[in-house]
């Protein structure tokens, strides 16, 4: 069986993301602290502030993606366990590493001031997920440089 429309799909996807996730960080996630603020929940420094932030996390995203699309034409070629891999893992790692220490930032920050759950609840499946996300692509690193060397 052909497996090229996996590799296919897969940057498809990695292209629909990117741009999902450009749309938000330039679009929505400005005008909605920028509501929050207008609605009295926030104050006009933490409008920017919690704008950069995941300002921040979405390019953090947007590196990865970028890094993901180069690991999936590697995989294409059947050239994935190279140095080449390993230095996008990295970049994946760190770029991983930093969005968790942002959105750690953007839920204790948020956490004293929330009177509604579900911000700090929806920041912490966010935090969780990237958790795991690095936790994961560290392991996935380990066992490449294990095969690499």
């Amino acid at each position: 069986m052909n497996i090229n429309w996996r590799y296919r799909y897969a940057k498809l996807s990695i292209a629909l993301l990117f741009l999902i996730i450009t749309m938000l960080q330039l679009l929505s996630l400005p005008g909605q602290f920028r509501h929050m603020r207008s609605m009295g929940a926030i104050k006009f420094w933490h409008e920017i502030f919690l704008t950069a932030l995941m300002a921040l996390i979405m390019l953090s995203a947007q590196i990865i993606l970028i890094s993901l699309w180069k690991s999936v034409e590697l995989m294409a070629e059947n050239n994935f366990y190279t140095t080449s891999s390993l230095k996008l893992l990295d970049r994946i790692v760190k770029a991983l590493k930093f969005a968790l220490i942002c959105s750690v930032i953007m839920l204790t920050t948020i956490l004293f001031q929330a009177d509604d759950p579900g911000g700090p609840v929806a920041l912490t499946a966010l935090t969780l997920f990237i958790s795991t996300l690095f936790v994961l692509t560290s392991l996935l690193r380990d066992q490449i440089t294990s095969k690499v060397k």
